[in-house]
């Protein structure tokens, strides 16, 4: 599971899940998550079949991005889906990441 957090009291502005974890799959993460937060949560996955998808979106998932995915494919979707959540603050436009800079611009 990936998250960007927002700020240092642990809330997040996105969740990436995959479903194929140790322990609990991703489902019973988002499960769980769905529980105590409205969290935008985009699911990446091998699993392609329908059945999984439609699972994942029955749990509220925002999306679900099956592998293999382009980068810049997962950039736009990411961005879409903060610009739904209006996650976005004129001050805080861009999230960045090592290398990778997102513009959260919904324009």
């Amino acid at each position: 599971m990936i998250s960007a957090s927002s700020s240092q009291n642990g809330q997040y502005d996105l969740v990436l899940l995959g479903i194929l974890l140790p322990k609990l799959d991703g489902y019973g993460v988002c499960e769980l998550i769905r529980k105590k937060s409205q969290v935008p949560i985009i699911m990446l996955t091998a699993l392609d079949g329908e059945e999984n998808q439609i699972r994942g979106l029955d749990l509220q998932v925002d999306d679900y991005i099956t592998k293999p995915f382009s980068m810049p494919i997962l950039i736009q979707k990411i961005a879409a889906v903060l610009c739904r959540a209006e996650k976005t603050d004129v001050q805080n436009r861009y999230i960045h990441y090592k290398k990778l800079t997102l513009d959260l611009d919904c324009g």
